[in-house]
């Protein structure tokens, strides 16, 4: 728990919640400091706590008051810190954002049935996978034409939803879908002091632009897939590329004319490489088994729907989650319509 000036307003907190299904472990903290990769951490540390006490260092061994001390460092100072130039450079890149976001055209994207919260706190899910099998042929083709698992499912949920504004015959040639707020993380970024597994923030969000354009150029969904599959590529090689990345994610996060019910998207990874599956991970008899996962998120003043994706066991997952004013049959359609577009890349 972080403390300042004896109030708590960012906390780390812990549930074991003993239930007829399990006993199940819940994670809960505010997003600065667990987004995907640093959640796993955290939970990679408390399981390996639990399997073994002896291994790790006991909390009656911290003085109190020490925790501000301890603090892992933040994005910029992890990647370097403040080097010379990002004065003017990182407004470059907001600048460049803003150009991707000044468009006379509202960007598209799923519409609720309204636009007020009635329910605070009340979660909206919806569900998909991938199984291993047919994952593994798309990862194939994916590979052999130099993209990602990120761009496609971020293309596959373009090209689904123009699909179904094309349908209701609610766009037009300038119409496009902007995911103003995707994700990348900046491990590749980290200098030789800060390489090891980190648990704070370490992620920087861009925008990503899909147009209606391309889906026109092509009468295959398929082909158009394709063909966004590379704009999104173009538009993140641009962002890596730029050595300033790190320091963008403190000056930017939503653009003031985002539209309000874009999606957020995030593809946190393969799961394995930040959590063994068994505790000790050398052990027949493992204290901890890690038979499934699924992202939480309460989002009480949220009018965004937030997608992740996730690869365990070798299935991939998708999860749509937002507020009480989606409904759940449309995400779950919408999930369905992404997946059938990206099994479709092996017909």
């Amino acid at each position: 728990m972080l403390h300042e000036g004896g109030v708590y307003p960012k906390s780390i907190l812990c549930h074991l919640l003993i239930r007829s299904s399990g006993i199940h472990l819940f994670l809960h903290g505010t997003h600065a400091i667990l987004d995907g990769r640093p959640t796993l951490a955290a939970m990679n540390d408390l399981f390996q706590s639990i399997s073994d006490p002896s291994a790790g260092l006991a909390s009656n061994d911290l003085s109190w008051g020490s925790e501000i001390v301890n603090l892992p460092p933040g994005p910029v100072s992890s990647t370097g810190g403040t080097q010379s130039g990002a004065e003017t450079e990182v407004p470059h890149l907001i600048w460049d954002i803003c150009d991707m976001m000044d468009r006379s055209r509202p960007p598209e994207a799923p519409t609720p049935p309204r636009q007020v919260i009635e329910n605070q706190g009340l979660s909206v899910r919806a569900f998909g996978i991938i199984r291993e099998d047919d994952f593994q042929k798309i990862r194939g083709i994916l590979k052999a034409n130099g993209l990602t698992v990120t761009v496609l499912i971020e293309a596959a949920f373009a090209t689904a939803i123009l699909v179904s504004k094309k349908a209701c015959n609610q766009l037009e040639e300038d119409s496009h879908i902007t995911f103003d707020c995707t994700m990348i993380a900046l491990n590749k970024y980290f200098t030789p002091l800060h390489t090891g597994i980190h648990m704070i923030s370490a992620l920087s969000y861009v925008p990503v632009i899909a147009e209606y354009k391309n889906l026109l150029a092509h009468s295959s969904p398929v082909d158009a897939l394709f063909d966004i599959m590379n704009q999104l590529k173009a538009q993140y090689r641009k962002w890596v590329e730029s050595p300033r990345l790190p320091h963008l994610s403190y000056q930017w996060i939503l653009p003031e004319r985002s539209n309000p019910n874009s999606m957020v998207m995030s593809n946190i990874g393969i799961v394995e490489d930040f959590l063994p599956l068994k505790y000790p991970a050398i052990s027949d008899k493992p204290v901890v088994e890690l038979l499934d996962m699924f992202v939480g998120h309460r989002p009480a003043n949220f009018l965004h729907p937030i997608f992740h994706s996730w690869t365990f066991k070798g299935d991939l997952h998708l999860q749509i989650s937002g507020s009480d004013i989606w409904n759940k049959a449309d995400h779950q359609s919408l999930i369905n319509n992404a997946i059938f577009l990206c099994n479709a890349l092996c017909t």
